[in-house]
């Protein structure tokens, strides 16, 4: 099963649990480079810089492998289970992996370790240093909510959560294109998200899965991004 994936120019790079992979795809041919054994049922792929970081839920660790060839060269590990993640130079922002999580904030370099005061259902968050903001998206749930925080101080800063309860939101994804923030089936502010800009099909079924500046796709249909229109 594909847990994860992300690309970089013509290379798309694949995890996997049940044999616990690491792929790494040639686009242009669709044959894979690497295949990589992993040591535990993967969470989330980023690549950062020459290297690839791979949370290990279980085994409350990050393990990162060179992007040119596959192999293991050290690991991050935490108190915690890790599984969605983004760096910021020392500092990691980080979620649990299942229902009722946590959402932490930890520096690299003297360890202190910071809690956002709440509880999220399967989180995914994504950091837009930009304009300084967090964003922590629930999915799994029929009542998801997506919610942008301060990365400084870990307050509230805005939130959208539909009639008070939520969308059943499918797809642990949130997508930044351009100033708008892809969550569920909507397209929000990247700064405020209770400024809506579009949605995307119907909130039973649509749920984002990848997203560019021309097309937005759903588990609904295939949409292009500035007009809405499913194509």
């Amino acid at each position: 099963d594909v847990v994860n994936w992300t690309t970089e120019n013509d290379l798309i790079y694949v995890i996997t649990s049940g044999n616990n992979r690491l792929v790494m795809i040639d686009s242009t041919t669709m044959t894979p480079v690497y295949n990589t054994s992993l040591a535990a049922v993967p969470g989330e792929i980023n690549i950062i810089g020459d290297e690839i970081y791979i949370s290990l839920p279980d085994l409350c660790r990050i393990d990162i492998f060179s992007k040119a060839d596959g192999t293991k060269k050290s690991s991050l590990s935490f108190d915690h289970e890790i599984s969605s993640f983004c760096l910021d130079g020392d500092i990691i922002y980080y979620t649990e992996h299942d229902q009722h999580c946590d959402v932490y904030k930890k520096n690299l370099v003297t360890g202190n370790v910071e809690r956002v005061q709440s509880s999220f259902y399967f989180p995914k968050i994504l950091l837009n240093k930009e304009d300084n903001i967090l964003y922590i998206g629930e999915s799994r749930s029929t009542g998801s909510a997506i919610f942008y925080y301060d990365p400084d101080t870990l307050t509230l800063k805005s939130k959208f959560e539909k009639d008070n309860y939520g969308i059943p939101n499918h797809t642990r994804e949130i997508f930044q294109v351009g100033d708008m923030i892809f969550w569920g089936n909507y397209c929000l502010s990247d700064t405020n998200a209770a400024e809506l800009i579009a949605r995307y099909g119907t909130a039973t079924y649509g749920s984002v899965n990848f997203v560019s500046e021309e097309l937005v796709s759903t588990y609904e249909g295939l949409f292009l991004t500035d007009f809405y229109e499913c194509i």
